[in-house]
This record gives C-alpha cells, sequence and structure tokens, in this order.
C-alpha cells in the first residue's frame, strides 16, 4: 500500500514539474512585429528633419496626420523613419503610425516647436502614465 501511495506522490510531482502538457506562447516573426523606441515623443524644429530608429522590426510605411505639417518617409533598409517639420509648422504634438508589411503597427510623438535646445532629442517623460515594457 505504502507502495502505491508514494508512486501516485511522484506522478503527482512529476506533473506539477512537467507543467502538464501545457501550450507555450509562440513568438511572431519578425515581419510581424514593429516597435519604434522607448522614446516618448521627438523634438523637431519648423522647417527641420529628425531620423527615429525603430528598436525591432521592419518597417514598410509611416503616416503622418494630415493638415500637421509634418513629412514622413521610411528610410531604404527600413529600420529608419524620417521625419521633417514644415516651415511654417505651428508648435503642436503630433502621434505618426509606422506599420509594417503585414500591418503590425507601432505609433510615436513628434513635438514640433517649443525650447530650442530640445531640437534633435528625445522627450524622457511618459504621458498619461503609460509605460513601455
Amino acid at each position: 500500500m505504502s507502495r502505491i501511495v508514494a508512486s501516485i506522490g511522484l506522478l503527482a510531482a512529476l506533473a506539477l514539474v512537467g507543467g502538464c502538457g501545457g501550450s507555450r506562447p509562440v513568438a511572431a516573426p519578425a515581419d510581424e512585429r514593429i516597435v519604434v523606441s522607448d522614446a516618448d515623443a521627438y523634438f523637431v524644429a519648423p522647417g527641420a528633419e529628425t531620423t527615429v530608429e525603430l528598436g525591432f522590426g521592419i518597417a514598410a510605411k509611416a503616416e503622418a496626420p494630415k493638415d500637421s505639417g509634418l513629412t514622413v518617409r521610411v528610410s531604404e533598409d527600413g529600420k529608419k523613419i524620417i521625419v521633417a517639420a514644415a516651415k511654417n509648422a505651428k508648435k503642436a504634438r503630433h502621434t505618426v503610425k509606422v506599420s509594417t508589411a503585414k500591418g503590425a503597427s507601432d505609433t510615436f510623438v513628434v513635438d514640433i516647436g517649443g525650447d530650442p535646445s530640445n531640437y534633435g532629442k528625445t522627450r524622457v517623460e511618459q504621458p498619461h502614465g503609460y509605460k513601455r515594457k
């Protein structure tokens, strides 16, 4: 009787350690994911441009809001986004959407104008308590 109880206990321990045959999450292929970067916002002066590097993935297209005064384009290798502000662009924050060929997307914020010492730099603060992982 003690052998049977010991065997059942051993099988139960193995089942707990082994995970009971549960499935593991599978990461999406690289062309189905995209991450811009850890920075919250990029500063750009009116009439200037800045480059935003992707943290992961390859971009197929980038879209700026209409009437924002921003022009965005994807580099030839798809790993950078070039953001240019028109000379007459007004001081504002705009969200730019970046997408892969498979439809995965991420966004980043561009600040036009503001303190000239910040041009070409990134904003460290996270708005609305949002933090990227």
